[in-house]
């Protein structure tokens, strides 16, 4: 018996948004080969003997990405205990600290270069200053970050918490207008996604306290 008509419509109906989700998956990923370094022939490096290779900076898809996290790893060489240099317990040598510092703010400041526009990386460049004994550029980098992303939930912790190191070191960096309405505004999220870190904060800085009552998050403190 053959099918009806309607049937054979029907059956047309429901295979459709398959055949569509496979077709646009398809083309994603020609457009994919397609852009790949090693199928774009202006990449290509020849060589003496007649062959090709691809430059490593070309083939990666995002350097401004790795140089983060080649900087974020050496700032985190003094926060997790390394095996390879240390022991398990305990922190490097101020030496060591300082040429980790050195890296982390070299391959953060290049990360920088390539993507301007990332508060991430501005944030921990600020980190990277710090630790090198940089209060003014810790501070700018602080301010571009807070000039990017003066809202962020993810942020907020890390920024906040750099802060506190400059403040023990000159409390004067509060008297400026830009670490003042960029701190009250990391605070106000605090407040309101992690309240239990802003009153560790708090804590630990009592001259924040100011700036959370001008961001008007100081109930409970």
């Amino acid at each position: 018996m053959a099918p009806r008509p309607a049937n054979i419509i029907w059956r047309s109906l429901a295979l459709g948004p398959p055949l569509a989700i496979l077709a646009i998956g398809l083309l994603s990923l020609s457009d994919l080969l397609r852009n790949l370094p090693v199928f774009d022939q202006a990449s290509r490096v020849e060589g003496i003997f007649g062959d090709w290779r691809i430059p490593r900076k070309t083939g990666l898809y995002d350097r401004s990405e790795y140089l983060f996290q080649v900087g974020f790893g050496y700032l985190q060489g003094d926060v997790v205990a390394s095996a390879v240099t240390e022991d398990r317990t305990e922190l490097a040598s101020k030496e060591t600290a300082l040429e980790r510092a050195k890296a982390a703010r070299a391959a953060l400041e290049g990360s920088a270069r390539l993507a301007p526009g990332n508060a991430y990386t501005w944030g921990f460049l600020g980190w990277a200053h710090a630790m090198e004994g940089n209060i003014e550029g810790a501070v700018t980098a602080l301010e571009v970050s807070w000039t990017l992303a003066p809202y962020s939930a993810q942020l907020a912790p890390a920024r906040i918490n750099l802060l506190e190191a400059l403040i023990k070191i000159d409390e004067d960096i509060l008297s400026l207008p830009e670490v003042r309405a960029g701190a009250a505004k990391d605070l106000a999220v605090l407040q309101k996604y992690d309240a239990r870190y802003l009153k560790i904060a708090i804590e630990d800085a009592p001259l924040l306290q100011d700036l959370v009552r001008v961001s008007g998050t100081a109930e409970g403190f």
